[in-house]
């Protein structure tokens, strides 16, 4: 289900943190965090406690741009903690000729998909740090792996045996592990550990992580997926999986969309944005989109979740574009955060 426009955090420890960050900077080195090259992996990978807290004093400003302290003795000082970064070895990516995106995890409450993830492995799910940071709600949410149809509510039925719901693994969220420095599209990044570990099936399969220096820009086709995928009121067919191809679009702009609709939102380099392909003349107007699912490529044979589904707001345009989080800039935060 799409939510709210994201807003700054209203805590006003965090507020005024801010505001000391900012006073104690010198102004001329508060600069957009694309001008602080050095300072941009400690922000979306600060994987230690010492790197957490010494990345949010770094921290000056956070609105259309996310704006940072350039201290280069601070930055020396994180370098002598930094981990190289992690590289994807296991087997992933693949899927049956017949079910597509078997990775896909729904997020469901009262027979809805209201957020969406894709599996990394065993134990953990990639989503998108809005889906699960309201703790107290997460225990509204089945998680469920391998299915096709959510109107299908018979698997639900302890002796249900139809050949669909024998594929259909029903779980609970152990932990939710949302980004620290999350701010509204800022570092939209998180996971999610099972309560317990999976049995990859032709159903259900992991994803592959990118490289760092994955060339995505260069693939012909992105996909995304999800159950509320081009929603169609008359027929319910935001029940069953689907997915559709995306149109990257510049950042430019999709902040001058979202400035027409009266919202600022924080877009740089960490994310990307793009519109639904339109299939058909008459395709019906997409107005609700999974938050928290993947945003996919197909490249070495493999599937790659390059990207996460951030923010979307429900209008029926055409245009309208929907935000991402780039998940190259997060590995070694996803791969800290991951036990086992």
């Amino acid at each position: 289900m799409s939510q709210p426009i994201p807003t700054m955090n209203s805590d006003w420890i965090s507020f005024i943190l801010l505001i000391t960050n900012a006073l104690a900077c010198d102004q001329r080195n508060c600069v957009t965090l694309s001008l602080c090259p050095p300072l941009q992996r400690y922000v979306t990978n600060p994987i230690t406690n010492y790197t957490l807290s010494s990345v949010e004093r770094l921290i000056c400003g956070v609105d259309e741009e996310v704006r940072v302290c350039c201290d280069q003795m601070a930055i020396a000082n994180l370098e002598k903690e930094s981990k190289p970064f992690y590289k994807n070895t296991k087997t992933c990516g693949s899927q049956d000729p017949i079910y597509e995106f078997p990775w896909m995890v729904g997020f469901v409450a009262y027979g809805w998909s209201l957020c969406s993830g894709a599996l990394l492995n065993e134990r953990y799910v990639l989503t998108s740090a809005s889906c699960i940071s309201q703790k107290e709600s997460l225990n509204l949410f089945t998680i469920l792996l391998g299915d096709l149809n959510l109107k299908n509510n018979s698997c639900n039925q302890t002796n249900s045996a139809s050949e669909e719901c024998l594929q259909v693994k029903s779980l609970s969220i152990e932990e939710a592990i949302p980004h620290p420095l999350f701010n509204g599209t800022f570092n939209n990044v998180g996971l999610i550990r099972l309560n317990e570990s999976v049995v990859f099936t032709e159903y259900i399969q992991p994803i592959c992580l990118p490289n760092a220096t994955s060339n995505w820009t260069a693939v012909n086709s992105m996909y995304t997926s999800g159950f509320i995928i081009h929603f169609d009121p008359k027929t319910e067919r935001e029940k069953f999986k689907r997915n559709t191809t995306i149109i990257l679009k510049s950042l430019d702009t999709c902040k001058e969309w979202y400035k027409r609709l009266g919202h600022t939102i924080t877009l740089n380099e960490l994310n990307f944005c793009s519109i639904d392909k339109d299939e058909t003349p008459l395709a019906f107007v997409n107005t609700f989109v999974d938050h928290g699912a993947p945003v996919v490529t197909f490249h070495n044979n493999q599937w790659y979740a390059e990207g996460i589904v951030s923010l979307a707001v429900d209008v029926a345009d055409r245009q309208r574009p929907i935000v991402h989080t780039n998940v190259s800039y997060y590995l070694d935060w996803i791969h800290s955060n991951m036990k086992d």
